[in-house]
């Protein structure tokens, strides 16, 4: 279990679930607040029980829903259309028409993307994203500019693994209440971008307090919780945090 970030997260909520690596990662039960398959993430939530309020993608990886999904997307336009009305189909039994959005493979968003901005356009800006860690290191870098695309919404993204959760402040201040540290011990902070101002670091083993931390340097590495509440400001610019469990 990593950190609760039902202690942190504040406003309704925006479930957001990936194909990616989940080990013993716990849910939520039950899931209050809007719930999206992110392409394959659907054969995780069958597998749960769990029906989505929305499905999205290009269902390029969907291989493992009901056994049904199709392999690959075909080229041309018109049998692309072929193709997306036979996903639609295979799938209708699970969903209605209408939570099913499917897009050609050939786009410059991710399926993640397309899942947070669905929950942007809906008035969401509290996002945990699960499966979104693990697996093709390119896909996990993916992710965390992605919660930086929610940051630079006025809004903020956890990803959530088995044994750490990420999220981006973007002059912005987080505060992790003691309920929320008991499995944690690890938090580091990272500079996105040239540089990240006016950084604080408040009630953890080494603070900080108005530093300038830059892209090259890595002076937020490996910071502890000291079992009060914390707080981790920048007044200008963006920090990745990535807190880790005791495992």
């Amino acid at each position: 279990m990593s950190v609760d970030v039902k202690e942190i997260v504040t406003e309704r909520c925006c479930y957001i679930f990936g194909a990616g690596e989940y080990g013993e990662c716990d849910l939520p039960d039950p899931l209050q607040g809007f719930v999206i398959a992110a392409d394959a993430g659907l054969a995780v939530l069958q597998k749960k029980g769990i029906v989505p309020d929305l499905l999205v993608g290009d269902f390029d990886s969907l291989k493992d829903v009901s056994q049904k999904a199709p392999e690959e997307y075909a080229g041309d336009q018109k049998e692309a259309e072929t193709e997306k009305e036979g996903i639609s189909g295979r799938i209708a039994g699970m969903l209605p028409q209408e939570k099913i959005l499917c897009h050609p493979p050939e786009k410059d968003d991710t399926d993640m993307m397309l899942a947070v901005k669905e929950g942007l356009r809906r008035g969401y800006r509290e996002f945990r994203i699960y499966g979104g860690l693990g697996g093709r290191l390119d896909h996990t870098f993916a992710n965390v500019q992605t919660l930086e695309y929610i940051a630079k919404q006025g809004g903020r993204g956890y990803l959530i693994g088995e044994r750490e959760t990420l999220t981006v402040i973007r002059n912005d201040c987080l505060i992790i209440p003691e309920g929320a540290q008991p499995d944690c011990r690890y938090v580091s902070v990272f500079c996105l971008g040239d540089a990240a101002e006016g950084v604080s670091l408040r009630n953890l083993k080494y603070p900080l307090e108005n530093a300038v931390l830059t892209k090259e340097f890595p002076l937020g590495v490996s910071n502890e919780f000291t079992g009060e509440k914390a707080q981790i400001e920048v007044m200008q610019g963006s920090l990745l945090v990535i807190m880790e469990n005791r495992t």
